[in-house]
């Protein structure tokens, strides 16, 4: 699994360290740094590989928001003892969340949990300017299959399961995340968790299923039918 870099910015010692014990089980983190000071921060980041910043509003050589403005590219994360800085802080693009001290623990995994789904899109999936394959990133290894070799996709969980003639292809991108990349022109979702590719359709039996190429039924009914069941019927 790869993790998400990340640092903590805090003019008080005792936050630093408060927090790096409720990061310390989460797995998916990894702390690269800390910091007493914003300025400190800054210039970390600019040499180093850090996708998330645990960020410090009121501090006292840099604002918090200040130094969220010059970091554009990082996912931010606010701590503070302030609630009344709540709303500014998510005024800005890059902010993710906004932690209250005390941190609590089920405070911390939701923020977290939003930074991963922002990290898994953007860390291991990218589009090629064509219609000819689905390609994404995995492990830091670049992927690609070709949309003609796909019979249907479905989703599991943060995950898509991507099925060919002869095997399935767990891709890490979430369904609704990967249909957006799909040619219109060859796939339609067919019920909730369900895409397909048209050209791999044999038959709709014009009640709840399509039956694929290898005689596999999918569930088609209810708006996903109403909305997309003159496509089948125009389909090659």
């Amino acid at each position: 699994m790869e993790l998400i870099k990340c640092i903590i910015v805090d003019d008080e010692i005792n936050s630093i360290q408060n927090l790096e014990r409720l990061i310390k089980p989460i797995p998916q983190l990894e702390v690269v740094g800390t910091f007493l000071n914003a300025t400190e921060a800054i210039s970390f980041v600019e040499k180093n590989e850090v996708y998330l910043v645990f960020l410090d509003i009121n501090m006292s050589d840099l604002s918090g928001f200040e130094a969220a403005k010059r970091l554009p590219d990082k996912k931010i994360i606010f701590t503070t003892g302030f609630a009344s800085y709540a709303l500014d802080s998510y005024s800005l693009e890059n902010v993710v969340d906004y932690l209250l001290k005390p941190i609590l623990f089920g405070d911390l995994t939701r923020a977290v949990k939003k930074a991963n789904k922002l990290f898994v899109v953007e860390n291991h999936f990218y589009l090629l300017n064509n219609d000819l394959y689905l390609a994404y990133r995995e492990n830091g290894i670049d992927r690609k299959i070709s949309f003609t070799s796909i019979s249907h996709i479905e989703t599991k969980n943060n995950y898509s399961l991507v099925y060919l003639e002869n095997r399935v292809i767990t891709v890490p991108i979430p369904l609704w995340e990967l249909e957006r990349t799909l040619p219109e022109s060859k796939f339609i979702r067919i019920n909730k968790s369900t895409v397909v590719n048209l050209t791999k359709v044999i038959d709709d039996d014009n009640t709840k299923h399509l039956v694929m190429i290898g005689g596999k039924k999918l569930i088609f009914t209810g708006p996903y039918r109403r909305k997309n069941a003159e496509k089948i019927i125009d389909s090659p």
